[in-house]
């Protein structure tokens, strides 16, 4: 196993948190489109059978609720982890700090990283390889300082 691989595994589970986050607020979002009009209630006057099951509107509203509280715990989740890890970071390099900030607390991809710390150098489009391997080596450092922090 490598000498990263907890620390690797531990930030890794944290990014899932985040994954699974942003899936049920996606899923919130596609309900609110959907059925963010529901139909309007039956004013004919005219039975429709008086069944005792929810109708459309209170499950879109049931559903809608209940996402929102799985949302609202998946934040309070998350946030708690990010304060169990966070301390961990306070004596990396302010490089280091900023890639496992934006990697790992807020989900950014390395493509993105890359294009939010060197993006606005005159050189970025020809040199966003050299760029990326930067950011994977500063990655890696940062990796190995938490691994051996950790085993101490």
């Amino acid at each position: 196993m490598k000498k990263t691989q907890f620390i690797k595994n531990r930030l890794n589970r944290h990014r899932k948190m985040l994954e699974k986050f942003e899936a049920l607020k996606e899923e919130l979002s596609f309900i609110m489109a959907r059925y963010g009009s529901p139909r309007s209630p039956n004013l004919s006057g005219v039975p429709s059978g008086g069944s005792s099951e929810l109708t459309e509107t209170e499950q879109i509203v049931h559903k809608k609720m209940e996402l929102e509280e799985k949302i609202r715990n998946a934040a309070a989740e998350i946030s708690d982890d990010w304060s169990e890890l966070s301390p961990l970071f306070n004596d990396l390099g302010p490089m280091q700090t900023l890639i496992i900030n934006l990697r790992y607390q807020y989900g950014a991809s390395w493509k993105d990283i890359c294009k939010q710390i060197y993006g606005r150098r005159e050189d970025y489009d020809g040199n966003m390889d050299l760029y990326m391997k930067r950011i994977y080596n500063e990655h890696g450092r940062a990796l190995l300082f938490l691994s051996e922090r950790h085993s101490t």
